[in-house]
């Protein structure tokens, strides 16, 4: 079943660690929001029908009965139940206390008003509203923010409008969707008083955006800076426009992937406020039953920071068996590669990507990879240059890091790794984007950046040493 009321439970460890309880309820309908949480994250209460367990209550005290409910319904109710649920307990009450109305009758009506009228019930982590301009290209990445902070036990509301190649309209009405989402996350980010974080995934307009946000989604709002400076010609990241923004640097809110991005956006804008977190990612792995192939692959737009003389020699030091393959618009006939020049569908890409012998990122200068990400999800190898954020995903030592330019030991390395060698790379990581994660929730919610639970190993936590 989905949910359990009022019986005997016993939990998998593993669960509880993962999804604790909400403490805040106070004994009732704790276990009922549990188990609905639970549920969106694929887990279900199991009954077994032979148990038998005894026990004795003295009643449920209607204040905790009306508070606890009154959370649970704005939670998990609709409209039409948030409304009835109050109006149908008091009711149910002063019915039962026709027969005999004395001064206890009266004593229940009270508190269970006092239970409804109460509002300290914001919620210990307030949720994030996620604000995605780019629906169909950042769908992955905006899973990828969900499953983390879900995973915190943090709620999230997605709104997304598709880019105008998607949607048919013009640039100007894309802008104008983008601003009615901005303002209409600050609405539900204000609702009932609490004020969540709002993270916006993608600068329509550069730098520019850190001012829009600013001014229709609140002060609580981040922007995530994936190219503070664009490895493609962008609007928003001129000269007037970095002067302009560095005059109230102080204000602007923004999250990176990487060091050097961070290095770049506070020299760009002047703010402190920039914050380094893990780039989010899926946390349960699809690894598993991956078939390897010899195939080795590039995905991707071409762009101009690609490294194409790198590429010409691997094939040319490398066994003839092993087969070599772009997949991405745009890219130029390269010698001993098959280049296939058109965009990959999602469902395609993953495919591509799962059968990889290994997975190259061969750039000369970017901030982070989703190609790697979404590499290590599937615990496939991938390759790419050792003084990057790649080292962030790996080990510094890693034989996968290519230095001096020797890309050819680094793809040999790649094909000869064991099926489940990338599995320790995944859990270390996706523990380390854990704990940054909710270090960052938790200094956004006003509190101090300890973590329950222990530190991962080996790691830094940026969230709290970069804020």
């Amino acid at each position: 079943m989905d949910w359990l009321d009022g019986a005997f439970l016993m939990y998998r460890s593993s669960v509880l660690k993962a999804y604790a309880m909400d403490e805040d309820y106070f004994l009732y309908m704790e276990e009922v929001d549990h188990h609905l949480s639970l549920a969106r994250h694929g887990y279900g209460v199991a009954i077994a029908t032979d148990a038998r367990v005894w026990q004795s209550s003295a009643g449920l005290p209607p204040y905790w009965s009306a508070r606890n409910t009154y959370r649970f319904q704005r939670r998990h109710g609709s409209p039409l139940s948030r409304l009835l649920t109050p109006r149908y307990a008091y009711a149910r009450t002063a019915l039962a206390g026709l027969r005999h109305f004395d001064q206890r009758t009266v004593s229940r009506l009270r508190r269970l008003r006092e239970g409804w009228n109460v509002r300290d019930m914001a919620p210990k982590e307030a949720g994030l509203v996620i604000v995605n301009p780019l629906e169909k290209a950042l769908a992955h990445y905006v899973g990828e923010l969900e499953a983390t902070v879900n995973k915190l036990g943090v709620d999230t509301s997605v709104l997304a409008t598709g880019e105008p190649s998607a949607t048919g309209g013009g640039r100007v009405s894309w802008l104008a969707r983008y601003v009615t989402l901005l303002m209409k996350s600050r609405k539900i980010a204000r609702k009932n008083g609490v004020r969540a974080p709002v993270i916006v995934t993608w600068p329509v307009l550069g730098y520019i955006d850190v001012l829009l946000v600013r001014v229709f989604a609140g002060p609580h709002a981040w922007v995530v800076m994936h190219d503070p400076r664009p490895l493609v010609r962008s609007a928003g990241y001129g000269r007037v426009v970095r002067w302009c923004v560095r005059l109230y640097g102080a204000r602007w809110k923004m999250i990176v992937h990487s060091e050097r991005a961070l290095a770049h956006v506070r020299e760009d804008s002047g703010t402190q406020n920039a914050i380094n977190l893990p780039h989010p990612i899926l946390h349960d792995s699809r690894g598993s039953d991956v078939t390897r192939t010899r195939d080795v692959r590039v995905f991707g737009q071409f762009k101009r920071d690609r490294d194409l003389s790198a590429l010409e020699h691997i094939p040319e030091q490398c066994p003839s068996e092993i087969s070599f393959e772009v997949h991405g618009r745009g890219w130029p006939e390269i010698s001993g590669w098959k280049v296939r020049d058109k965009f990959i569908p999602e469902t395609e890409l993953d495919e591509l990507l799962r059968s990889s012998g290994a997975v190259l990122i061969p750039y000369k200068r970017f901030y982070q990879s989703g190609i790697a990400i979404r590499c290590l999800e599937n615990e496939v190898p991938f390759v790419g240059p050792a003084d990057s954020s790649l080292s962030d995903l790996l080990e510094e030592c890693s034989p996968l890091l290519v230095a001096d330019g020797d890309w050819v030991s680094a793809v040999q390395a790649a094909l000869d790794l064991p099926n489940d060698s990338m599995n320790k790379f995944f859990r270390r990581y996706g523990e380390r984007c854990l704990y940054g994660w909710q270090a960052w929730l938790r200094i956004v919610d006003g509190r101090p950046p300890s973590v329950v639970g222990r530190e991962p190993r080996n790691t830094e936590v940026e969230a709290s040493n970069d804020y």
